[in-house]
């Protein structure tokens, strides 16, 4: 099906972008957008991938403002609500890599991040907790 492809193509875009010089290009090609609207389609499997990808092409300072950019901040926070914890591993990842601008802070903090963090430091998942702090 399309979604298994998505999946599947986002997923080999999240195991790409350990490359710095393949994110650039990523980015360059025209990858966020679409990683971005992945966030939003109702399919956890393919929201796992999109927020993994996200996560390691954030790791990159260039790629942070572009990532927000491309409207990516406001459905990474609302994948911290879901009870997938694979998911919402990759989006607090993806989103404690966005939050080192400072632009970025302000906007996880408008889209209602803080409260979300602060549940997740409740959570029983140790690595979940490290990134939400």
């Amino acid at each position: 099906s399309d979604r298994r492809v998505q999946e599947q193509a986002a997923g080999a875009i999240r195991n790409l972008a350990t490359d710095d010089n393949i994110k650039v290009k990523m980015a360059q090609d025209g990858a966020l957008l679409p990683l971005a609207n992945l966030l939003r389609v109702n399919d956890e499997a393919i929201q796992e991938q999109a927020a993994g990808a996200l996560r390691n092409l954030a790791v990159n300072p260039k790629l942070r403002d572009l990532i927000s950019d491309e409207g990516a901040i406001t459905p990474l926070v609302d994948l911290l609500k879901l009870a997938n914890l694979k998911v919402v591993k990759h989006a607090t990842g993806a989103l404690a890599n966005l939050s080192m601008n400072v632009r970025n802070k302000a906007r996880i903090v408008q889209d209602g991040g803080l409260p979300r963090f602060i549940a997740l430091l409740r959570s029983g998942d140790e690595q979940v907790q490290e990134l939400a702090a």
